[in-house]
């Protein structure tokens, strides 16, 4: 009887030993696709923060122009639109 519990031990800490091996290989895998989940929102995160201040850029550009636009109308500013607006 004794030989049989200590082979039912044996058993038993060895499938034990499995499930843990089992579970460390599912957290590896769940690591590496966490991973790669983070490294892929990170990549979109730089890839919209770069459009993002390209627009921005884009943007600014435009409002000094139309500032130094501004800036050179001489006169009334209806009159001066009319006569451009119209050509």
């Amino acid at each position: 009887m004794e030989s049989q519990w200590l082979a039912l031990l044996a058993a038993e800490a060895k499938r034990s030993r499995q499930i843990n091996a089992e579970i460390r290989g599912y957290a590896n895998h769940f690591s590496y696709e966490l991973y790669d989940a983070y490294w892929g929102f990170y990549r979109i995160k730089d890839r919209l923060q770069k459009r993002f201040a390209n627009l921005a850029d884009g943007l600014e550009t435009k409002l000094r122009q139309f500032s130094k636009d501004l800036s050179e109308i001489e006169g009334e500013l209806e009159v001066y639109l009319c006569s451009h607006i119209i050509q």
